[in-house]
């Protein structure tokens, strides 16, 4: 990504910031339109007293993952984290919606083995997989793009559900 469209594609970002922050003031008129155009963000009973805030948040967390995704295989791209406190409440298809395909958690059995005992003793352990998962119900965002061939991580944003509805969302380090 050339400096130029990163240059635009932060302009826009911006830009769609500004409009759904300006449309309670009267100055931007058909802010609904304004919203839908930011990846068909489609707003559900419990998310309209929030909307205006959450659709700029919905549309810099979008911008933000959407440069990550777009890197080249031999780029190395991360961004965030930005605030993403305005997820908490949401259901989880309005997130799927506005920031596409998350990364799914599941939990599987998985060896640990404690060293400081003679001999070593192992054991079976379900453990929510992969990192940052806490459980099986957690969604994850990755905002970062390694190179082929690197080892490493980067800022994960980590969402937990109670239901199909967001009870938080924190950003995790992945290394």
């Amino acid at each position: 990504m050339t400096c130029m469209t990163r240059t635009v594609s932060l302009i826009v970002s911006i830009a769609c910031v500004l409009l759904l922050d300006c449309s309670h003031t009267g100055l931007v008129h058909n802010h609904g339109a304004a919203l839908g155009a930011a990846k068909d963000v489609v707003p559900e009973p419990d998310d309209l007293p929030r909307l205006d805030q959450r659709g700029g948040a919905l549309a810099v967390l979008r911008a933000a993952l959407d440069r990550a995704r777009a890197a080249r295989p031999e780029q190395q791209v991360t961004t965030g984290p930005v605030d993403a406190t305005v997820l908490v409440g949401m259901s989880q298809l309005a997130i799927i919606r506005a920031l596409g395909a998350p990364g799914r958690c599941t939990v599987a059995p998985q060896t640990v083995c404690d060293p400081t005992t003679q001999p070593v003793q192992c054991r079976q352990e379900m453990r929510a997989q992969p990192a940052p998962c806490t459980s099986g119900t957690d969604l994850f965002y990755s905002f970062y793009h390694l190179p082929e061939g690197w080892l490493g991580g980067g800022p994960e944003l980590l969402l937990r559900f109670q239901g199909q509805t967001c009870v938080a969302a924190d950003w995790r380090y992945t290394e």
